[in-house]
């Protein structure tokens, strides 16, 4: 396995098993690192960062790719056979906060060697993501650990690029934000775990995680939105008031500018 000089940590964002017919939007355009198994059918698969598209997919080979984030990707079936996929949505990110991807790339190897295994794993997380007793989330967690394990195997280094892990000043303002996303934030208690001056603050924060505190608390809840919505049954208007919005209007046009639907369209979209 080759030398990681940080130490990254993978974070699942969601698994979803569909019908093309009945694809989700996130399936189109995605921010993450998806995985993809065509588990049926038989087409054609196009995504606009790879120069070699459009690519033969066939659920009789159990056909299995690592599409890249904010890439956007479509499944031409070739077959009157239905076509069924399991897409999983990771992220791995440094401990800096900076995405693996600017110092490493995954070897498509990877997909060959170890086609069995992770076509295993994803029908295990698939088959288990959407029950949400306690229990059947730690499996569903396990077997995605167990699948950053043989991913972390397949890194590679990326030409000219020297990684120089930094400190971390910013490290407890992260984890308060990642806790406690859902109430209001005091910056300057977030300026104050990390024992910094307010200006000085911003700028290290911005410099660590690429965003500013607050845009850095808008991804965690809309994330969290995201999932409420896809996994839950709760109205809108719960979901807002349990992120952190009192108002839903506010949180549904925040929604909308982020994802460019609303929450209600996003539901209804992924819906099977």
């Amino acid at each position: 396995m080759n030398e990681i000089r940080y130490s990254l940590i993978g974070k699942l964002i969601y698994c979803c098993e569909f019908d093309l017919v009945h694809r989700p939007i996130s399936w189109v355009s995605a921010s993450s690192h998806v995985l993809m198994l065509m588990a049926a059918g038989r087409g054609l698969l196009y995504w606009k960062t790879d120069p070699a598209h459009p690519l033969p997919v066939d659920g009789k080979k159990n056909a299995l790719y690592y599409l890249p984030p904010n890439s956007w990707r479509f499944v031409d079936v070739s077959s009157r056979r239905p076509a069924h996929i399991i897409a999983l949505h990771f992220e791995f990110k440094c401990e800096d906060g900076a995405d693996f991807a600017a110092y490493y790339s995954l070897d498509p190897v990877f997909l060959t060697a170890r086609k069995a295994t992770f076509r295993r794993l994803l029908h295990e997380i698939a088959r288990r993501y959407c029950v949400h007793d306690f229990g059947t989330t730690l499996e569903c967690e396990r077997y995605f650990r167990i699948l950053q394990g043989y991913l972390c195997e397949t890194l590679k280094p990326k030409e000219n690029q020297i990684v120089h892990p930094k400190p971390m000043h910013c490290r407890a303002a992260v984890a308060y934000l990642q806790k406690y996303y859902c109430q209001t934030v005091d910056v300057h208690k977030l300026a104050e775990l990390c024992n910094l001056s307010k200006p000085y603050f911003f700028a290290l924060f911005r410099q660590e995680t690429g965003m500013t505190a607050k845009q850095y608390l808008l991804k965690l809840r809309i994330e969290q939105a995201r999932k409420l919505l896809l996994f839950s049954t709760k109205s809108v208007a719960e979901i807002s008031q349990e992120v952190g919005w009192n108002d839903p209007f506010h949180f549904s046009r925040l929604f909308a500018r982020e994802t460019g639907v609303s929450p209600t369209g996003f539901r209804h979209q992924q819906a099977p």
